[in-house]
């Protein structure tokens, strides 16, 4: 008798912990995640942010909330999935309709092949048949969506749409002071605005690279600060493979590569002078 493969799944979690009350977004949308979080509300939803606005975060704190409130909850990176549906039988979906709630981050990932998206048909029928909550997460607007499987397409087009729109910068400084505070960490509107100008801008970038911030310099016994910040980001960028960095520079720089280690205010360029 054939037994199942081991199933791989990314259920990787950022530094700090996520709650929806955490997530900035529109008041009714978060009342309606809140509402899927605690088993109120059941069937199928597209979760959409525009790309680099924490797609990611989204999904983790629905998820983290959604425990909280005692529903059995699972995350699911779909890109660990592809090329896991040779065969329909052994599909990492089966059997996932026994959770309250199932998130999808990236589930577009699955499409453009027959045998996944005849999988991910068969799950949503089934999740359908338990009434459960399925959220489908993605950066793309269901018009930009063309599943090879026609049926997929009705389910996936009946689903509730909810848009986290993108994140402005004080939105982005509001979530990093929120996290600070739950690090105990000393943390200024600068600092926030030193890293928007020099790292990746998603949430979940942010807030893991906060949370080692607040972890060094705790161990090292020393206050936070824009020369501290510099000199860690510096050193990162320093241990970064040539590709890596190459591939960073081409991307606007997102790591801070050749930071000046100078505390003082941050000028228009994104330079930090001297105070």
């Amino acid at each position: 008798m054939p037994t199942s493969p081991q199933l791989v799944l990314d259920l990787s979690t950022p530094s700090v912990p996520q709650r929806l009350s955490d997530l900035v977004c529109a008041d009714n949308i978060r009342a309606r995640l809140l509402a899927l979080a605690k088993g109120e509300a059941r069937g199928r939803f597209w979760l959409r942010t525009p790309a680099k606005s924490g797609l990611t975060t989204a999904c983790m704190a629905l998820v983290g909330e959604a425990t909280a409130a005692g529903q059995s909850a699972l995350y699911l990176r779909t890109s660990s999935l592809v090329g896991q549906f040779d065969d329909i039988e052994l599909s990492p979906l089966n059997d996932l309709e026994r959770y309250d709630l199932l998130v999808l981050d990236e589930f577009d990932r699955l499409l453009g092949d027959w045998q996944s998206e005849e999988a991910l048909f068969h799950f949503l029928n089934r999740c359908q048949s338990q009434h459960n909550c399925v959220v489908l997460a993605s950066h793309l607007e269901p018009a930009q969506v063309k599943p090879l499987v026609p049926d997929l397409s009705s389910r996936l087009m009946g689903a509730e749409r909810l848009l986290v729109a993108a994140l402005s910068d004080a939105q982005l400084d509001q979530i990093l002071t929120n996290a600070a505070k739950r690090l105990g960490a000393n943390w200024e509107p600068r600092f926030s605005q030193y890293l928007l100008r020099h790292c990746a801008r998603t949430p979940r970038a942010l807030l893991n690279l906060q949370a080692d911030l607040a972890k060094l310099a705790q161990a090292e016994q020393k206050p936070l600060s824009l020369r501290f910040l510099g000199r860690v980001l510096t050193d990162k960028a320093d241990t970064a493979k040539p590709h890596e960095q190459a591939e960073h520079r081409g991307r606007n720089a997102e790591l801070p590569f050749g930071v000046d280690a100078v505390d003082g205010d941050i000028d228009a360029n994104g330079k930090i002078g001297e105070s």
